[in-house]
């Protein structure tokens, strides 16, 4: 898959005006990488905020229903191993970590859904984190690098959609946010190395009016390059759950 296919698919999330619509586009991503089943929403713990959190998936109904009502979702082995390492995995390497329950939450999830995955995390700027968890009958070293980086990418986009259009969360008055929603948006692209030209086709916005939040941004934090508007957005002490 090229770029050109990637920017094609965030302007049909970009393009979407409900929860169910970004679900279907984010299903017709996968299929062309041969992925059946996702999960995307924030990455807070578990125990600590129950379904009070973004959580958007299309996982078989009769192992959503199940994970509820046994309340193995609030002891997850892959959001547990994210929240902690702040990093991204496969869920074959998120079972090699697990404790025994763990290891049988993942096992369940294997024979409802698929074999293996991946667990992308983010860490937007000034916003809570998030995970992109897909999973895949097919053998992972199968995809190339810039295959997951997109992977990564798309689930990034999906996620910061799926955050706008459900917000705001009963936790969100933790934190003191001074930037505005497409700030943040910017902001974290550019801390995942996209350039302002490449952030302004992936948000579907002219270039001048990316330059023009990137300046407000720049405005706020007290900063003269996006850069470092980044790194002073990242070190701002924003607390992670």
């Amino acid at each position: 898959m090229d770029f050109q296919f990637f920017i094609s698919c965030t302007e049909k999330l970009n393009a979407a005006r409900c929860t169910s619509e970004v679900k279907t586009r984010i299903e017709e991503f996968l299929a062309n990488y041969n992925f059946n089943y996702f999960s995307i929403g924030h990455l807070v713990s578990p125990a600590k905020y129950g379904l009070n959190r973004l959580m958007v998936n299309n996982w078989p109904v009769e192992y959503s229903d199940m994970r509820i009502e046994r309340g193995t979702m609030m002891h997850d082995p892959a959001v547990l191993q994210a929240v902690r390492t702040r990093d991204s995995f496969t869920w074959t390497n998120a079972h090699q970590n697990a404790d025994k329950m763990g290891k049988d939450i993942i096992d369940e999830c294997r024979d409802f859904a698929a074999s293996d995955g991946f667990f992308f995390s983010y860490f937007p700027v000034e916003t809570w984190p998030g995970c992109f968890s897909i999973g895949t009958d097919e053998p992972l070293a199968q995809y190339s690098m810039e295959d997951r980086e997109l992977l990564r990418l798309y689930g990034l986009h999906a996620f910061g959609t799926l955050e706008r259009m459900e917000g705001p969360f009963p936790f969100d008055s933790y934190h003191q946010a001074q930037l505005s929603p497409r700030e943040r948006e910017i902001l974290t692209w550019a801390a995942a190395g996209k350039s302002v030209p490449e952030i302004s086709i992936i948000l579907d916005i002219s270039p001048n009016t990316a330059k023009r939040h990137v300046q407000n941004a720049n405005e706020k934090l007290g900063t003269t390059r996006l850069t470092a508007a980044v790194a002073v957005a990242q070190s701002s002490g924003k607390n992670i759950p």
